[in-house]
């Protein structure tokens, strides 16, 4: 799937571990790395991810694994609702595709212009930076000092924004000065929110 937005075997490895917690059987992250053949740190990732998207797990300290929680994956179906057919279909237009949909958006949200980005990774967490498929476009560099140089091109900054602020200090924004500046206002206003309290 040449040039599709989505990192598919990161999406693989996450339906794995969403069947593995299925199973009735506690795992920990040791056994899901090992399932999937990845290190401990992706595993974190990926149940980050799955916990963004509202799957119900938990980590079980008595039997030390996690597990998704007996509710199950499905919401619970309201049946006093009346269903209609309406008749209707949906028809995509013509030439639509994800792809073009989305372009080089960070992740869903694309925006109006491109930028080229330019971010030093430092070598405590570097190394996890480099191991993961983050965009389509993405470009690793290392340095002599361990630290990694991230380049990639992005349509719009508010998501690649969100996901730098996340590695706090270990990240620095090289370019473009918009993003360098984005970061610098957000981490300040946060700041001034925890001063405050």
């Amino acid at each position: 799937m040449k040039g599709f937005p989505v990192d598919v075997g990161r999406l693989h490895r996450v339906l794995k571990i969403i069947t593995l917690l299925e199973d009735r059987r506690f795992f920990n992250a040791d056994e899901l790395a090992a399932e999937c053949r990845v290190s401990r740190r992706t595993i974190y990732r990926d149940l980050n991810m799955i916990e963004a998207a509202g799957i119900p797990f938990y980590y079980d300290r008595k039997d030390g694994g996690y597990q998704i929680h007996k509710t199950g994956l499905l919401p619970p179906i309201n049946l006093n609702k009346e269903l209609k057919a309406t008749g209707k279909t949906f028809k995509r237009p013509k030439g639509l595709t994800l792809e073009k949909h989305l372009g080089n958006a960070w992740r869903m949200i694309r925006g109006p212009k491109a930028y080229e980005v330019e971010l030093k990774f430092s070598p405590l967490v570097g190394p996890n930076v480099a191991e993961v498929n983050w965009h389509k476009t993405q470009r690793i560099r290392w340095d002599d000092d361990g630290a990694v140089y991230f380049t990639c091109t992005v349509d719009g900054l508010d998501e690649i924004a969100w996901w730098v602020l996340g590695y706090g200090p270990e990240v620095e924004v090289l370019k473009p000065a918009d993003l360098r500046r984005r970061v610098a206002d957000m981490a300040a206003r946060m700041l001034k929110l925890y001063k405050s309290g």
